[in-house]
């Protein structure tokens, strides 16, 4: 019999109140017809409220042990398909899909770039991360080279902020839950793509001031005339600017070039 609150593999905090799990997957108000992708089950206790309102649940989880303790939870439960396999190589699903995830701590990082930058990303994702690298990657107070390389395509904010007592083991670290949704319509054509990341990997080069890395694209003169026009300073950093500020200049690059 495997312990409730067993340490499965990849070392992972579980969720415990029923409550507050049934907030958290109502929350995105998923079709009954929609596939959601769990990442890490568990426990189950977010798979079986998933099972309730949707049409069928992929769910993924590596450890051997909990997915034993899942196929008795939900024996011959309809809809849902459970696999015991690393996420990081399991296929992504080629029909659109959305993504609940209680994320590993120690995968984090590999799973959210797995997700979106692969060529049939989810429709949403709703995934529960430490708070200093979430916050980060949506961009929450100062946008990152992760928040604005991703956000001509994707929506991204924080949705909730738990409690360290939320979870089973406690966790060491504050943990929330982020929202990803997919733009049904880009702001930046996909053909643009290659020419835009490599447009702000430069902004971001080195951590030092836009006027420094952005001199293989644009003049001084260039710069500082839109950033006077657009109320920045030329010689701020890059996570001083916004996102749409972002996308401000490289749509000026494209117009001069």
């Amino acid at each position: 019999m495997v312990s409730k609150w067993r340490r499965p593999q990849r070392s992972q905090n579980f969720l415990h109140d029923r409550r507050l799990v049934q907030r958290l997957v109502r929350q995105f108000h998923p079709a009954q017809n929609d596939t959601v992708l769990e990442i890490g089950p568990g426990n189950g206790i977010i798979t079986q409220e998933l099972l309730g309102l949707v049409r069928d649940v992929i769910a993924v989880e590596i450890d051997s042990a909990l997915c034993q303790l899942l196929l008795q939870k939900f024996d011959r439960q309809p809809g849902l398909l459970l696999f015991n396999a690393d996420f990081l190589t399991f296929p992504l699903p080629s029909t659109p899909y959305s993504v609940f995830a209680n994320t590993p701590f120690a995968i984090e990082g590999e799973l959210i770039r797995k997700l979106l930058d692969g060529e049939n990303p989810p429709r949403e994702a709703h995934l529960v991360v430490r708070q200093d690298a979430g916050e980060r990657w949506v961009g929450h107070q100062k946008e990152s080279c992760f928040s604005v390389l991703r956000k001509p395509w994707f929506d991204m904010v924080v949705s909730h902020r738990f409690k360290r007592a939320d979870f089973q083991p406690k966790p060491r670290v504050n943990a929330i839950l982020i929202t990803v949704v997919k733009r049904d319509t880009p702001l930046v054509g996909e053909s643009e793509r290659p020419h835009y990341n490599q447009f702000i990997r430069q902004g971001f080069g080195g951590g030092r001031r836009i006027n420094t890395n952005l001199r293989p694209f644009l003049s001084s003169s260039q710069l500082k005339g839109f950033s006077q026009e657009h109320q920045f300073s030329d010689k701020a950093k890059p996570t001083d600017l916004s996102f749409h500020q972002w996308l401000q200049l490289f749509q000026l690059w494209q117009e001069l070039s």
